[in-house]
């Protein structure tokens, strides 16, 4: 394998990595706080520095909803551009 290979093949392995505990970490912070939040509660961490509210998002991104059919829209916006992409 050339040199040039080996630092790709290190550049990929770095971003799995990455990937998988970023994946990872998210999955992990998200059961947290479902199972230590009440919704609508705020609890206070690291002296104050650090305020903790769980709430749910019912829109779709950044709590935008376009009424009953967000979801229907996005998914199917999501497979027209999918389409484009390939």
């Amino acid at each position: 394998m050339s040199r040039k290979g080996l630092v790709v093949s290190r550049k990929w392995l770095l971003f799995g990595v990455v990937v998988v505990v970023g994946v990872g970490l998210d999955i992990w912070t998200k059961q947290w706080a479902l199972s230590t939040l009440r919704l609508g509660e705020t609890i206070y961490e690291w002296g104050g520095a650090l305020k903790l509210t769980l709430s749910f998002n019912r829109g779709a991104a950044f709590g935008l909803s376009l009424g009953a059919a967000s979801r229907v829209l996005f998914i199917i916006f999501s497979i027209v551009v999918l389409a484009w992409l390939l």
